[in-house]
């Protein structure tokens, strides 16, 4: 499955999704219920909300923004959002982690699922994107085994 952006329209953008990654196979995203057209859907609903929320701060040093989605059976949702190169306030983090969260989601089945949304803020230029979010890396290691995205991962730091 892939998904792509609308052509930038070069005006100043608070954020603006770039990159999307899927953390479960093709396959496996089909079976849990997943269409192209509304897991689109979902992602411009996130970044609206992302833009909306960012709106109602100052511009931060960061020049990014990681924003990883767990979803489960139920509409249950988890976000978990990430500066990148530089700092946004550890309050602005959670309350946008709240909102999103908040943002009606996928109605799948059989198992998670999860996707991160990389983007600029404030059309910066970002070097690099993490390949997952911190707090998804800690889990990992500090289980001591090969964890699998997002089914082992989702039994550890985000229990039913």
């Amino acid at each position: 499955m892939e998904y792509f952006p609308p052509l930038d329209s070069g005006e100043e953008k608070v954020y603006h999704e770039t990159d999307v990654v899927l953390y479960n196979p093709d396959a496996q995203l089909l079976e849990r219920g997943v269409d192209a057209i509304s897991f689109s859907d979902y992602i411009g609903r996130l970044e609206k909300g992302a833009i909306s929320i960012l709106a109602d701060y100052a511009r931060q040093d960061a020049r990014g923004l990681l924003i990883a989605v767990g979803v489960k059976p139920g509409k249950k949702v988890k976000v978990w959002c990430e500066a990148v190169e530089g700092e946004i306030p550890q309050m602005i983090l959670r309350k946008l982690e709240a909102e999103l969260e908040k943002i009606p989601t996928l109605d799948i089945n059989k198992g998670p699922i999860a996707f991160s949304l990389a983007g600029p803020l404030w059309n910066r230029t970002v070097k690099e994107f993490p390949k997952l979010p911190d707090a998804w890396m800690k889990a990992c290691s500090s289980s001591g085994k090969d964890i699998t995205v997002p089914d082992g991962l989702f039994k550890i730091i985000w229990p039913d």
